[in-house]
């Protein structure tokens, strides 16, 4: 049998997931079956997002803690009301409902696995975030069509 290195070593980003793809993808060819569990566990973890997903959550998780530093909250641990309250500054300064719901999932991703509630998951939180995505709609403040070109 064929020996194989064991996985790289990775380092982590803002929302927890590993940034070195590349050493993955390399690590992966090497043959993951030689692997122990745990290493193999900790790789499979990192192919939970897509890059994109990463890079937008990285946004939206910054977004939420440099409002929380900026409101002297703490931002590894926030409450279901100081999230509303960013939630609905972030409209007031313009961002579309779908964006607020983008942020918040990143929020909600990085405090997955916390042994307490998760307060993006609150059920206020989501009544907040349809009454916004229904004012948004009624007041036509986001159209959903660009104009034509002339």
């Amino acid at each position: 049998m064929k020996h194989h290195p064991p996985p790289p070593a990775l380092s982590y980003d803002a929302v927890g997931n590993a940034v070195e793809i590349a050493a993955v993808f390399q690590a992966l060819e090497t043959g993951p079956a030689c692997w122990p569990v745990d290493g193999l566990i900790e790789h499979a973890k990192t192919f939970v997002l897509a890059e994109n997903t990463r890079k937008t959550y990285r946004t939206g998780w910054n977004s939420w803690a440099r409002w929380a530093n900026a409101n002297n909250q703490p931002h590894s641990a926030p409450t279901a009301e100081n999230i509303q309250r960013w939630l609905a500054e972030l409209y007031r300064e313009g961002k579309k409902p779908s964006t607020l719901r983008t942020y918040l999932a990143a929020v909600a991703h990085k405090l997955r696995g916390r042994p307490s509630a998760n307060p993006a998951r609150d059920h206020q939180v989501g009544r907040l975030l349809a009454g916004i995505t229904r004012h948004a709609a009624a007041q036509d403040i986001f159209s959903k069509q660009a104009e034509p070109l002339r």
